[in-house]
């Protein structure tokens, strides 16, 4: 009797062993683009990455999850290619600052509201090797493959609107066939300013 059992929990064993070895090597080694939403609550945390390299983080929530999450992602040598704060309301600058103290990144791409310490540490803009500058709609990347577009529907020729949500950076990724268009807050009214 227990011969049968030996035989299904070695037949259990080698299954698992050969699932994990087939199938496993073949999700570390597939290529793709993964889109990451953290739950904030209210707000935004968009993590990007390709391959399982970082492409970019937009936004970073009310509070410190999505530093949580990033350091049980990338752990504490995190460099990012490219980080965007949408607009200055807190519920996307609070974690999007703790990310800027604590991690590297190559471009920060902001909207044309006036940042003050309270989005963006005076010590990352002031730093020569960052390079922190407001966007301009229709500038665009290429990180790891991913094309990145970034859409400002108000800049200084329209005037910023009353509703700073109006004023949200946008960003666009694709790659291959796949798109995605990240809003932040943006709201509709704005959201007619693009279309053809």
């Amino acid at each position: 009797m227990k011969s049968p059992l030996i035989s299904q929990i070695i037949f259990v064993i080698a299954y698992i062993v050969v699932f994990q070895l087939v199938i496993g090597r073949r999700l570390v080694t597939e290529s793709g683009l993964s889109i990451h939403v953290i739950d904030v609550g209210q707000g935004d945390g968009i993590y990007l990455e390709m391959n399982g390299n970082p492409v970019a983080l937009i936004d970073g929530g009310n509070d410190y999850t999505v530093d949580k999450y990033i350091l049980e992602k990338t752990g504490l040598s995190c460099n990012f290619p490219l980080v965007v704060l949408s607009h200055d309301h807190g519920d996307h600058f609070v974690g999007f600052k703790r990310i800027l103290e604590r991690c590297k990144f190559g471009i920060l791409r902001y909207n044309d509201v006036v940042l003050d310490g309270r989005a963006v540490p005076q010590n990352v803009k002031n730093n020569q090797e960052n390079k922190v500058k407001k966007t301009f709609d229709g500038e665009q990347f290429v990180i790891h493959g991913v094309f990145i577009k970034l859409i400002v529907p108000y800049g200084y020729i329209h005037g910023m609107p009353k509703n700073l949500n109006d004023a949200s950076v946008a960003l666009f990724a694709k790659y291959k066939d796949f798109e995605a268009l990240f809003l932040g807050d943006l709201e509709t009214g704005a959201q007619e300013r693009h279309r053809p």
